[in-house]
């Protein structure tokens, strides 16, 4: 919805309570009796409401006439004299409009002998350069006559020319017809200064005839400057010689205009039946973004056209307090929502940036605000309150009482202090956003376990299966307790399309959205049944997924020593554990029969919680896989960690700490023998990319009785080649082997 900046005609349409004042006026110019041309000023500001109430006062004048019992007859002509561009044309069209309305006015044809002598001072007007100051102005006016479709008098007739004496038949005829007339000219401030002043002119010399009012409209500031300079005086003396009585327009009503403003925007709103509503945060938001710079219609109308379009383009995924918020500013105060647009990291993190040093409290304060002198040196304490109001991060960074909520909280009412949404205020583009809010709250509520799936099966081939468990993370607390083991299900379900898209995907599934999926279920041993049901049914990826969520119980049970997790909450009690370690352990040995662990990425989590599930079984495990060299090569190689750059590339190796080591099954001495008779098979290097360089890093490592040395990646390599060439170098009792190499080195 858009609201017009177009002037109320009649007291009916009045929002602003300003009837009885057009009121008041209407009826003291109606009792002004002047026998001279008398001048009434009406001032206010631009957009205060000066059109609108002299729309009011006409309609009360025009009611007041002798057919409804009321004041003497009164001609209204208006002149709206910023339709002009040249002074000539302003002049001309004065005159024009002034005689076709007295035409109008007089339908029994009672004034056209009035019309007609106006019409012979317009004329000799043209020829009237010795009046001064308009004198230049008049000379360029084409004749009025011909304009109006006339022939020109004949120059014979006598004193035809003579501007004086044609003004003076037109006083005399004004006095002769019993009519006043009210000569209303509005906008006056719009002119360049030169026009402003020849107004004055026509008001007070040129135009000045008996039995006329004028009823001139204008912001005094900007008229009193204007003929100040032109005229290299004081303008507002010059004016007040002009101008018999002034009524300055009241001040609006706070609360009538903060009315009207709060009626629009619940309008723009539109908040659906029964949604929350922060009064709190909005009345904070308001009265620091809004009301400061309310302070007419006109700027209701600009800040809430402005909000229309913005919500209305992204009002599924964004919250309308903080669109009003920032959208005020856009409007108001722009170089601080420029600063908001550039300073996101700033804002939306906490963190100072942009000019704002982290120091202490106090300093980061006095350096926002030092900071805000520059962009809003009218009010920087007001705007730093401002923006504080929209980012509560950012408010507590600088010291201002701001309330502590976590991102997901942002995320989630669709803040503008929320990372992920933060954009969206400003390009206002919803195709930006991946999941929208419609969908994700149609999959979290609604949809059966049929449905959920092929929506995230279409997710998935489009590639927005991550962005939608990423969205999805931040809404967990709204999805209800009974949807949660379906939740848990159809997440589970694509686990194997989350792993072909990178490791994040299962790790957010495990680490974060399965926990708080089974915390939503309040009571334990539900909980503990939905979990088990899970790891029963669970295929292979899906199975690997909940090994790492029982790799995170198993540490809040200081069950794996040296490991600790930022979040401690159990999701089953301790004397549970056997129970899910028993169905680990099944399911481990049913897919172990067409898929070697060993070959699995993260082996060693598989094997760690094996072995913490039955320890007699898994020492029979380890002693059958060192049995084989090449098997004991890959389980060896399970211990050694790889350490990374900032790029990602691997750096250099380490040992790798666990919970169970190789020492207790093998020796380092036959551990490295083991590598080396492995090394010399052509499976060892085709099992896998990483096999030869974890069991070179091994070896490396194993020759080092520093626990905490490393073993740099370019040696590591260095040792592989060794290794490639030693392969394949042609030995010395087979004849013609000096022709022949191992395919596996090549």
């Amino acid at each position: 919805m858009f609201y017009t900046d177009q002037p109320i005609c009649s007291a009916r349409d009045d929002l602003l309570g300003r009837g009885p004042f057009a009121k008041r006026l209407a009826h003291s110019i109606l009792h002004f009796d002047p026998t001279d041309s008398y001048a009434v000023a009406l001032q206010g500001r631009w957009g205060c409401g000066k059109t609108s109430v002299l729309n009011m006062a006409l309609e009360e004048i025009r009611r007041a006439a002798p057919e409804t019992g009321g004041t003497p007859d009164v001609i209204v002509v208006r002149f709206h004299p910023w339709n002009f561009t040249e002074p000539a044309q302003l002049i001309n069209q004065f005159f024009v409009t002034l005689t076709n309305t007295l035409k109008i006015a007089d339908p029994e044809k009672r004034l056209q002998s009035l019309g007609a002598v106006i019409e012979g001072y317009s004329d000799a007007l043209e020829y009237a350069e010795y009046i001064p100051v308009v004198g230049p102005y008049l000379k360029l006016l084409p004749k009025l006559t011909e304009q109006l479709g006339k022939t020109m008098r004949s120059r014979a007739e006598a004193r035809v020319n003579d501007a004086a004496y044609q003004k003076s038949l037109v006083e005399q005829a004004l006095r002769d017809c019993g009519k006043r007339i009210l000569i209303v000219i509005d906008d006056i401030d719009r002119l360049p200064n030169e026009q402003i002043r020849l107004i004055f002119q026509l008001v007070n010399s040129v135009a000045g005839f008996p039995h006329t009012t004028y009823l001139l409209a204008f912001d005094k500031e900007i008229v009193t400057r204007a003929l100040g300079t032109v005229h290299d005086c004081d303008g507002a003396a010059y004016l007040e010689k002009i101008i018999q009585v002034s009524f300055d327009l009241p001040p609006l009503r706070e609360d009538r205009l903060h009315a009207i403003l709060l009626e629009r925007l619940y309008r723009i709103a539109a908040r659906p039946e029964g949604q929350p509503f922060d009064a709190g945060r909005w009345s904070r938001v308001f009265d620091a973004c809004i009301a400061p710079f309310i302070g007419s219609l006109r700027d209701v109308n600009r800040f809430c056209n402005t909000l229309s379009f913005a919500y209305s383009a992204v009002r599924e995924e964004t919250d309308f307090i903080d669109m009003a918020g920032i959208c005020a500013l856009q409007v108001f105060a722009p170089p601080v929502f420029e600063w908001i647009r550039t300073h996101k990291h700033t804002l939306t993190g906490g963190y100072p940036g942009g000019g704002i040093p982290l120091n202490g409290v106090q300093e980061r304060w006095q350096d926002a605000l030092e900071t805000f002198r520059t962009v809003w040196p009218a009010h920087p304490d007001g705007m730093l309150n401002a923006v504080s109001s929209l980012f509560p991060a950012f408010s507590n960074a600088t010291s201002y009482s701001g309330s502590f909520q976590t991102p997901s909280e942002l995320h989630q009412a669709m803040r503008i202090a929320a990372e992920d949404r933060f954009d969206l205020y400003f390009s206002l583009s919803p195709e930006e956003v991946a999941i929208s809010r419609a969908a994700l709250d149609d999959s979290l509520l609604h949809m059966d376990e049929a449905q959920w799936q092929a929506y995230l099966a279409s997710l998935a081939g489009r590639g927005l299966l991550f962005a939608y468990l990423r969205e999805l993370s931040h809404h967990v607390s709204r999805l209800p307790e009974e949807r949660a083991a379906l939740a848990a299900a159809v997440l589970l379900s694509q686990a194997q399309a989350l792993r072909q898209a990178g490791p994040d995907g299962t790790d957010l599934l495990s680490a974060r959205l399965l926990p708080e999926l089974l915390l939503r279920i309040d009571d334990g041993q539900a909980r503990l049944a939905v979990l088990s049901g899970l790891f029963r049914s669970a295929e292979l990826p899906a199975f690997q997924v909940l090994s790492a969520l029982l790799q995170r119980i198993e540490i809040t049970h200081d069950r794996i020593p040296g490991a600790s997790l930022s979040d401690s909450r159990q999701l089953i009690a301790a004397d549970a554990l056997p129970q899910l370690e028993a169905l680990f352990l099944a399911r481990l040995q049913h897919f172990m029969q067409t898929s070697p662990v060993l070959d699995w990425e993260d082996a060693v989590r598989y094997l760690l919680l094996w072995r913490l599930a039955d320890a007699d079984s898994f020492a029979s495990y380890t002693q059958s896989v060192l049995a084989d060299d090449l098997t004991a090569a890959k389980f060896l190689s399970l211990f050694v960690c790889a350490w990374r750059d900032g790029r990602g590339a691997v750096a250099a190796y380490s040992r790798a700490e666990s919970v169970f080591g190789y020492s207790a099954y093998i020796d380092a001495e036959a551990a490295v023998a083991k590598i080396d008779r492995a090394r010399q098979a052509e499976a060892f290097w085709s099992a896998g990319t990483s096999l030869p360089e974890r069991a070179a890093a091994f070896v490396l490592l194993a020759s080092r009785g520093n626990p905490l040395a490393q073993a740099d990646v370019r040696e590591v390599r260095e040792t592989v080649r060794a290794w490639r060439a030693e392969l394949a170098a042609p030995s010395a009792d087979a004849p013609g082997s000096a022709d022949q190499t191992d395919p596996a080195a090549q």
